[in-house]
């Protein structure tokens, strides 16, 4: 999701809406009043979480198949490679993509931090 569409979803659901028609009329305020490099926030969050994403994904992969398939006796057939994906998923997304998300979206969502607090008082 971009940082317009977060911006745009986020004044519409606290009732302050700035009187933006869409995506790229927040995209515009946001270039005017931040500059540029503000449509690029929450970036940070997102490359910072793909290298522990996968990290943990092929690792959880390789635990959940021995786990599933030599430990519990299922061997390591088509059933449990597919089941030892699903539940690697499931980790990962746990562990890395929820909170790398959230990050993203609050980064997102704030306004530029050096702006005049008279100026944030109208937002």
């Amino acid at each position: 999701r971009t940082t317009p569409a977060t911006r745009a979803q986020a004044a519409g659901a606290s009732g302050g809406g700035s009187g933006a028609a869409g995506p790229l009329d927040t995209a515009r305020r946001i270039v005017r009043r931040e500059g540029f490099t503000a449509l690029y926030k929450g970036l940070t969050a997102v490359y910072s979480g793909i290298v522990p994403k996968m990290a943990i994904r092929f690792w959880s992969f390789e635990q959940y198949k021995e786990l599933l398939g030599d430990r519990a006796g299922l061997g390591r057939g088509e059933g449990t490679v597919f089941l030892a994906g699903t539940l690697s998923g499931l980790t990962e997304a746990v562990l890395v993509v929820t909170p790398a998300e959230v990050c993203k979206i609050r980064m997102q969502a704030q306004y530029h931090s050096m702006a005049d607090p008279r100026q944030i008082a109208t937002r």
